[in-house]
């Protein structure tokens, strides 16, 4: 079986990324001093934070690194209420070719214009 490896970084508040993030919390938790705060509140700060999130408006951008045995690859991500599009920014840490980004900006502007299409990465 291949071993893939995610990183996220400047996550946006949604349900799955909340358990990851406490995942990542407790795994750092582990490693580091305990907080100063009972963790019942440090619950309860981070739920009020992820219901706060979840009722903003706006977007969010974040980047996600994803390992695997194949090499890397790079995207920058876009969340609103209603959508998560991704961009294919580099690849085993390189920029992409241009033929490869004008394939990513196509892709996009297709998207843009068909909205059928747009609906397969409604949140």
């Amino acid at each position: 079986m291949i071993a893939k490896r995610t990183t996220v970084s400047l996550v946006p508040f949604r349900r799955g990324v909340f358990v990851s993030l406490l995942l990542v919390t407790f795994q750092a938790a582990s490693q580091a001093q305990p907080p100063n705060i009972p963790a019942t509140e440090l619950v309860r700060q981070t739920v009020a934070h992820e219901l706060a999130a979840a009722n903003a408006s706006g977007h969010y951008r974040y980047r996600i690194d994803k390992q695997t045995s194949h090499g890397s690859e790079t995207r920058d991500m876009v969340e609103t209420r209603k959508w998560l599009i991704g961009r294919l920014v580099l690849k085993n840490g390189q920029p992409l070719p241009p033929a490869q980004r004008q394939r990513e900006d196509e892709r996009l502007r297709d998207l843009l214009t068909d909205p059928a299409r747009l609906e397969k990465f409604q949140n």
